[in-house]
């Protein structure tokens, strides 16, 4: 049986910050998200606890070979402390065709969409998947793979050596320093899908997006 996920979608417009949190690659504001079912879900860290985003593309071999592993990690975290959310960045899908995807693949965590793939380049990210651990205070604590599971396309170790993004959630929720803060990840260049393919996907009928 699938376990439910929430599908979430990003706003455009983020909460409010203050000016000692400068938005920036190292510092993630608090965004907004809605799930389809009409509950926000904010793209921040519970207070003394963690954020993880991890960024996925539907035709992407390796972002979806990392499903097992992600719906472990977010199964085992503390839901009061740790936030898991995955942002897809497939701008050129509906809500609809990522949802079925998401339930092909079992996710039990958190999904969103719209402005991923332009939040992941603002963030510096040029690989899917990746992920980030943010803290509290907004600050991105980590930036890399998921594992070392892959070390190259097409090329998976038997035996994973380096647990990065479970080992980053567990540093940051024990005040500890993360041994190595940046990784490199291995898996699809972030697409380009070109400017406005949101409102063209979401608006297909409308004369300006008609070809």
């Amino acid at each position: 049986m699938i376990a439910p996920f929430t599908l979430a979608s990003l706003l455009v417009a983020p909460l409010p910050i203050t000016p000692d949190d400068p938005p920036g690659p190292d510092r993630l504001p608090p965004i907004e998200l809605t799930g389809v079912d009409g509950e926000p879900i904010v793209l921040k860290a519970p207070e003394g606890g963690v954020l993880a985003v991890v960024f996925l593309w539907t035709p992407c071999p390796i972002s979806n070979q990392y499903s097992p592993t992600l719906n472990a990690i977010a199964g085992q975290a503390d839901a009061t402390r740790v936030r898991f959310v995955g942002l897809y960045v497939d701008a050129d899908l509906t809500d609809e065709e990522v949802a079925d995807h998401a339930r092909e693949y079992a996710l039990e965590f958190p999904i969103g969409r719209r402005g991923a793939v332009g939040l992941a380049r603002s963030l510096g990210l040029e690989t899917v998947p990746s992920a980030i651990v943010v803290d509290d205070r907004g600050r991105i604590r980590y930036r890399g793979r998921i594992d070392d599971q892959f070390f190259d396309l097409g090329r998976r170790r038997q035996i994973v050596r380096s647990h990065d993004l479970k080992d980053a959630i567990a540093a940051v929720l024990a005040g500890e320093a993360i041994a190595e803060p940046r990784t490199e990840a291995i898996g699809c260049s972030l697409p380009d899908f070109g400017p406005d393919v949101e409102n063209r996907v979401e608006n297909p009928k409308d004369p300006a997006n008609l070809p």
